[in-house]
């Protein structure tokens, strides 16, 4: 076997860093299963947050829905005039 060229033996180096070693995924692993149980919320928690926050930004959301279709329609945009010059 002949040895890899220098071009050749940058590629490996590069490869060889994006795959990391057993030891090395191992540990990765724990990181990253430590870091998502200390962000884990219960779904009771969840759900409260939800129905607090929910029905202001659905109610926001809506708004600004009525106030896109009154500008980009024509009969809205008539209508808008309309409530305006009164």
């Amino acid at each position: 076997m002949t040895p890899p060229s220098p071009e050749d033996q940058q590629l490996l180096e590069a490869f060889g860093a994006l795959e990391p070693g057993t030891e090395r995924r191992a540990r990765l692993e724990e990181r990253i299963l430590a870091d998502h149980m200390a962000d884990r919320r219960s779904l009771a928690a969840e759900w409260v947050d939800l129905i607090r926050v929910g029905p202001v930004l659905h109610a926001g959301y809506a708004v600004a829905a009525v106030a896109g279709l009154a500008v980009i329609t024509p009969v809205g945009t008539l209508v808008l005039v309309a409530v305006l010059a009164l």
